[in-house]
């Protein structure tokens, strides 16, 4: 496993003044497929309640994880459970220190449940378009299920 690019990417606060807009792509190679967000996708990064910024803000050296991780939930590429755990093992690939990614993990196992179960056909298409998009900006071929 490993990113395309060693920084963070460059990105744009939305109105709402909560999301992100990417002004480049991220890419994550696991093997078996590159995921790619491609620039313009809209992130929130670490969906962390503001109560718990003080030890989770919502950027941090996890922000490329966490962009992989909102890509893949919205596309529901893979189940929850290997969402979840490309997202523990692209945090350890950054450098994350274990307990941040521990809690981190058990975070999205605990809540990531309410934003799946939100999903549509409608914004799944959405995020596997974004997926698609994604890999011809990079050049390379969709995921594998796409």
């Amino acid at each position: 496993m490993r990113f395309l690019k060693d920084h963070n990417p460059a990105d744009r606060l939305l109105d709402d003044g909560k999301t992100y807009e990417l002004l480049e792509y991220v890419a994550l190679d696991i093997g078996s497929d590159i995921i790619v967000a491609p620039q313009g996708y809209v992130t929130d990064y670490a969906s962390s309640p503001w109560w718990a910024w003080w030890i989770v803000p919502p950027r941090g050296k996890y922000s490329k994880a966490a962009v992989i991780h909102d890509i893949l939930y919205h596309a529901e590429l893979y189940s929850r459970d290997k969402c979840d755990e490309i997202f523990y093992e692209a945090m350890k690939l950054l450098g994350v220190k274990e307990w941040r990614r521990k809690l981190m993990y058990k975070a999205v196992k605990l809540g990531g449940g309410f934003t799946w179960r939100k999903h549509t056909p409608e914004s799944v298409k959405k995020g596997r378009d974004e997926l698609i998009r994604g890999s011809k900006e990079l050049g390379t071929h969709p995921p594998g299920r796409l």
